[in-house]
């Protein structure tokens, strides 16, 4: 939780919530989201990617793709 409020990256933090929600990792629901600052508007991590709504992200297809 600390090290997410610090983290100065809205698109480390966001893909990091991403991913630890879709691995499924128990801490994940001890998180308070209120507290951490994802910015505004959407970012982009590959071209012609999958958006995630939840996040405003857009990860690669091969993310999206392996659940």
């Amino acid at each position: 939780q600390t090290i997410l409020e610090a983290c100065t990256s809205v698109k480390v933090k966001r893909l990091f919530l991403y991913m630890a929600e879709k691995a499924g990792h128990s801490w994940f629901n001890y998180l308070t989201l209120d507290t951490i600052d994802l910015g505004t508007g959407k970012r982009q991590l590959a071209p012609d990617g999958v958006y995630i709504p939840k996040y405003q992200i857009t990860v690669p297809k091969e993310l999206e793709n392996h659940t």
